[in-house]
């Protein structure tokens, strides 16, 4: 493994640790920017992989992070990706989050709270927008994906459920030949 590499998963993630107001959904186009079309690490389809199975993985959705370093550079890679997601966002967490306590009855720092919430979930819409298109999905796809995205909005059920279902879905495809 190259020390260029390591360098590149460093100030990668670290750059883009600062963006993920909302989680690593809200930096998942830029990620997908950076390793597949930039860097060239890997494919479209290798990527939505490593996303889908860091998604589905118990804990924080930030191990996508992990997961791609793991990819790219081995077991050294998954230490400096996760430390380089990691470090930064949580010094200034750490950092404003201290200051919002102070000066939390403040008009500016309530402005601030009410005005990110709303760009975390426009991230995140996009996000999932970008994820969708880079799939390049058929009709069934686009079918599975308004399934998915309605059985959280209104079912209010597990989305285990859906992701199971997903998945049998598409390996019986696969199996008939229709994939």
């Amino acid at each position: 493994m190259s020390r260029l590499v390591l360098l590149a998963l460093l100030a990668d993630f670290a750059i883009l640790s600062l963006a993920a107001f909302g989680g690593a959904a809200t930096i998942a186009p830029a990620l997908r920017e950076g390793v597949v079309l930039r860097r060239h690490w890997m494919s479209d389809a290798e990527f939505l992989q490593l996303y889908a199975v860091a998604r589905a993985a118990p804990g924080p959705n930030i191990i996508i992070a992990s997961v791609i370093g793991w990819k790219v550079a081995g077991l050294v890679g998954l230490l400096v990706a996760t430390v380089a997601v990691l470090t930064p966002s949580s010094i200034v967490c750490l950092l404003l989050g201290r200051l919002t306590v102070r000066f939390e009855a403040t008009a500016f720092v309530r402005a601030l709270k009410l005005g990110l919430a709303p760009v975390a979930v426009g991230l995140i819409l996009a996000s999932g927008l970008a994820i969708a298109q880079a799939a390049d999905p058929d009709k069934i796809a686009w079918a599975m994906t308004a399934a998915g995205a309605a059985w959280v909005v209104f079912a209010r059920r597990n989305p285990l459920w859906i992701l199971a279902a997903g998945g049998a879905l598409a390996v019986a495809m696969r199996l008939l030949g229709r994939a």
